[in-house]
């Protein structure tokens, strides 16, 4: 489906040029809305005629929907706070990158309500963009603390203070990773008279750490404000938890009728200050997870430096091998790693020795899903028509070959894929025309050109970001994030996940768009210059995505193609 997302936003770059022309007409019309636009997984294929809407302005947006603008404005308490959504950014894969309707009906209560926090001290949990720490702050709290367990969060609500000028009275100390919070963490931070949290409880599986970070930074006269969006029925299961150490008031109601906002206040009913997180019995997790956060997490290390850390929501059925990730639909989407493999210090999916060289690749899809329906593939509203027009595209290619070559070559940690040569024979190979205009290699602070050589490499050695510069104003960045492989004698699999900004580069008419994948490889060697194997592609709600929640980082779409590969030269 990249090729999808690629020709919507050539189209879109075309119109913004020439608004009078589309591309080239080869048998079908598709519109490219916002919503069509937003989604990689329902956007039109590359050829087809193509006629462009506006996107919506960030008034006509509401609720969660306007996670998609970039910048956004708030009036609180007689000031205009600026935020900055950063959900493009692929330094950490935190849903505290924009503001979503919690925070902002929280932040207007208390907007409302200045006797809430004015005089006293207050704390934020999960702040994110800080909106409601900001908005705490500016009805007269004597000292405000915005917390978040994410660095890069963190990093981003010091950049939004310091645009409103509430560096020095907003403070935002270290990550506060909830499962840690205890009495030394209570201590340094210091006693509180509110604490506060918006969109904190939709996870299940961290109801024990949020309840810990609660227990640990309230006292019985603490009065706690949480602002919980019910997006499904399981949501309730964090309140049920909470209940069992606070009492629990529901103070009002907001928001759609769908999906309401209530906000609720807490009051702790119970002295511990610690949850004994680490007694929980372990035996309800299944072999090869440990138990963190009050959940069940997958802790195996492989050979591409994976450690994965899948949330058991139904530990039995998420699938914790590669081999088995080819046979169900049923996947949870991976972590990101901590970006170097465990062998050679140097980040990369390592393929095996026997794939070293240039290759003739014959692709053929033969099975297209949305496991979770069509209104997770139809855009920011979950348009069916748009999703089921998506869907019914790809399919109609099922059984079509689609012929490229691929090249692998060698280094000193093992054998790579030159992703700048790869990059463009696939896009070029499924757009059916020339669309890449060049590749170039992006270094970042984990993978870069001095690193490699530093740990014995070369500065040629390929890395594993890309920037992709098109035929027209449109340019799109990969990182790969998380790595993992098996491997036998002629037997390989591997499965990378990664994160695309598809931008334009000549307009601000539409904003950048961000999606996160998985690739999942097979590959079996029949004779020395012959292989056959299996491609699987999935596609994950990205947080920017409204339907991000619902969707549990489950997959929301998947491709199946057979692969085979003729060695024509050797590198």
């Amino acid at each position: 489906m990249q090729a999808t997302l690629v020709a919507a936003l050539l189209a879109q770059a075309t119109a913004a040029v020439h608004p009078q022309r589309s591309l080239p007409r080869v048998g079908c019309t598709t519109a490219v809305t916002p919503a069509a636009v937003q989604s990689r997984r329902s956007l039109l294929r590359i050829g087809c005629t193509t006629t462009v809407t506006p996107f919506a302005s960030a008034a006509a947006c509401k609720g969660d929907e306007c996670l998609m603008q970039k910048r956004r404005t708030f009036e609180r308490a007689g000031r205009t706070l600026v935020v900055d959504q950063e959900f493009s950014t692929a330094k950490q894969r935190s849903t505290g990158a924009g503001v979503w309707e919690c925070g902002e009906l929280l932040s207007a209560k208390l907007a409302a309500e200045p006797g809430l926090c004015k005089g006293k001290t207050v704390l934020e949990l999960g702040a994110g963009c800080g909106l409601v720490a900001m908005t705490a702050a500016l009805c007269g709290a004597t000292r405000v603390v915005a917390s978040d367990g994410d660095e890069g969060s963190c990093a981003h609500l010091e950049d939004i203070l310091a645009t409103n000028g509430l560096r020095e009275t907003v403070a935002v100390p270290p990550p506060l990773r909830w499962e840690a919070a205890s009495a030394a963490s209570a201590k340094a931070l210091g006693s509180f008279d509110v604490v506060l949290g918006a969109d904190v409880t939709y996870n299940p599986a961290n109801a024990d750490a949020l309840a810990n970070a609660l227990v640990a930074h309230a006292s019985p006269s603490t009065k706690i404000l949480l602002a919980h969006k019910r997006r499904q029925p399981a949501d309730d299961a964090t309140i049920k938890r909470l209940g069992e150490f606070f009492s629990i008031t529901t103070l009002a109601t907001g928001g759609s009728t769908a999906e309401p906002v209530s906000t609720l206040e807490l009051r702790k009913t119970t002295a511990r200050l610690d949850l004994d997180l680490a007694g929980a019995s372990a035996a309800n997790c299944a072999d090869g997870y440990v138990r963190r956060n009050g959940a069940c997490w997958l802790a195996r290390r492989s050979l591409g430096g994976l450690v994965a850390a899948l949330p058991a929501v139904a530990v039995a059925s998420v699938p914790n091998g590669v081999a088995s990730r080819f046979e169900s639909d049923a996947l949870v989407q991976p972590a990101v790693d901590q970006g170097r493999s465990e062998f050679s210090g140097v980040a990369n999916l390592y393929y095996p020795d026997w794939m070293a060289g240039t290759w003739d690749v014959e692709q053929t899809l033969k099975r297209a899903e949305a496991p979770l329906g069509l209104k997770f593939i139809g855009g920011p509203r979950g348009d069916l028509a748009i999703a089921q027009k998506s869907l019914d595209e790809q399919r109609s290619r099922i059984g079509q070959p689609q012929k490229l070559k691929l090249r692998f070559v060698r280094t000193k940690f093992g054998v790579v894929e030159d992703r700048l040569y790869n990059t463009r024979s696939r896009l070029d190979a499924f757009a059916g025309k020339a669309v890449v205009s060049s590749v170039e290699y992006a270094e970042t602070g984990g993978n870069n050109r001095r690193g490699n050589v530093v740990l014995g490499g070369s500065a040629d050695d390929p890395l594993i970001t890309t920037v992709t510069y098109y035929k027209g104003p449109a340019a799109q960045k990969v990182f790969s994030v998380a790595r993992t492989t098996e491997a036998s004698d002629d037997l390989w699999r591997g499965s990378e996940a990664t994160r695309s900004i598809f931008a334009l580069t000549n307009t601000n008419a539409a904003p950048p768009i961000t999606t996160d994948s998985e690739i999942l490889t097979e590959l079996r060697r029949t004779t020395g210059d012959a292989v056959v194997g299996r491609l699987r592609l999935v596609d994950y709600m990205n947080p920017q995505d409204p339907l991000y929640f619902d969707a549990r980082r489950k997959a929301v779409s998947i491709a199946d193609y057979d692969v085979r590969m003729t060695k024509c030269d050797n590198v």
